[in-house]
């Protein structure tokens, strides 16, 4: 689990090093920039975002991480000139200080199109940072106050209708920032976001391992493997899982 917070030194130095005033809006955004996670609903998502905050007075600033998120990819310059936010934009590659870059963002942006469980949205909520994000891998599970989760855009191959609306997601993306304009709602938006990824842990997760293989969690019926109250008083159990499940732990 990511660390839930940083020292507030850390976050203003973090954004002075990018020419970030305190007042800025950041809205970030961690992942390859492939349309299967999304980037091309980023950008035109970004693009309303930066007319709504001028608007308002405000100046947005768009934090992109990942691999490819970096200067010089001309793939990815050449969407963000074509929709007038280049300027806006930092790509800062892959990065070894997440939770200072996650601290630092006001909003998180998850719009993948699929995702086995899509990390990035769990890790920013445990840095107490509020996301909009689409309704793929577990996503619905943290959905709640700071989560705001809508249909994602569907691929080329699938069937169902496109249900995909950047309005909406501007709209909520908005709320967000408004909701957590002062430094109390930030504290209480962060606060709730840490509580609720708590069941995501480390520790719950290999409990709830040992437990399905130990038979306590019955295979037929997936809804139990998220349900708390069908789970043992937890104990510390990754010496017993090593002990009896000894290849698990060197997949």
């Amino acid at each position: 689990m990511i660390p839930a917070s940083i020292p507030r030194r850390l976050r203003e130095e973090w954004k002075e090093k990018y020419g970030i005033a305190e007042d800025d809006i950041v809205i970030g955004r961690v992942g390859h920039c492939w349309d299967e996670k999304g980037f091309p609903e980023f950008v035109s998502v970004a693009k309303s975002v930066v007319s709504k905050c001028q608007a308002e007075g405000k100046t947005p600033h768009f934090i992109l991480c990942g691999v490819d998120s970096v200067d010089g990819n001309r793939e990815v310059e050449t969407q963000l000139e074509e929709a007038g936010i280049r300027q806006y934009c930092h790509l800062l590659g892959t990065r070894p200080d997440m939770p200072q870059v996650y601290s630092a963002m006001r909003v998180h942006l998850s719009l993948s199109r699929f995702e086995s469980f899509g990390l990035v949205l769990f890790e920013a909520a445990a840095c107490g940072v509020p996301s909009a994000g689409t309704d793929v891998g577990a996503h619905k599970k943290i959905e709640g106050e700071g989560i705001k989760i809508f249909p994602p855009r569907t691929s080329p191959l699938s069937s169902r209708p496109d249900l995909w609306n950047t309005e909406s997601v501007v709209d909520a993306v908005m709320k967000l920032i408004k909701e957590t304009q002062s430094p109390q709602g930030q504290k209480e938006m962060a606060q709730s976001l840490i509580k609720r990824t708590a069941s995501f842990s480390l520790e719950r997760m290999v409990q709830r391992l040992s437990s399905l293989l130990d038979g306590q969690i019955d295979l037929g019926a997936p809804k139990s493997l998220v349900s708390e109250d069908k789970l043992p008083p937890f104990r510390p159990i990754t010496r017993s899982v090593k002990i009896r499940y000894p290849r698990i732990l060197r997949l």
